[in-house]
C-alpha cells in the first residue's frame, strides 16, 4: 500500500463520515443490520478469500502469530455480524430519528 492510497482511503472515509452523520437513526440501524446480514450470507466467500489470503501471507514469510491474527472462522465471522447489531442497539449519539 502507499501512502498515496492511504490518503486517498482517508479522504473517502471522511467524505463518507460526513453523508452518515446526516441519516436518520433509523437509516443507520437498518444498513447496520444489513451488513450484519450480508456477512452472514457470504460467509463461504469471505473464508475461501481469507484462505488465499493466508496461504499468500504464510509465502511471504508472515509469523504463525500474525497468520492466527487474520485468520477468520465461522465465529468470528458471527462476532463481527453481533457487533454490527450490537452497534445499531445503542442509543445514537447524533439521535436524529
Amino acid at each position: 500500500m502507499t501512502s498515496e492510497y492511504l490518503v486517498t482511503l482517508g479522504q473517502e472515509a471522511k467524505k463518507a463520515e460526513r453523508k452518515l452523520r446526516t441519516l436518520p437513526t433509523g437509516q443507520k440501524n437498518r444498513a447496520l443490520n444489513q451488513m450484519a446480514a450480508a456477512l452472514r450470507q457470504v460467509q463461504a466467500d469471505i473464508l475461501k478469500a481469507n484462505q488465499i489470503d493466508l496461504e499468500a501471507g504464510a509465502t511471504k514469510g508472515l509469523s504463525a502469530a500474525f497468520l492466527e491474527r487474520l485468520t477468520l472462522t465461522p465465529e468470528r465471522i458471527e462476532a463481527m455480524a453481533q457487533g454490527l447489531e450490537s452497534i445499531a442497539a445503542l442509543p445514537d449519539p447524533l439521535q436524529k430519528n
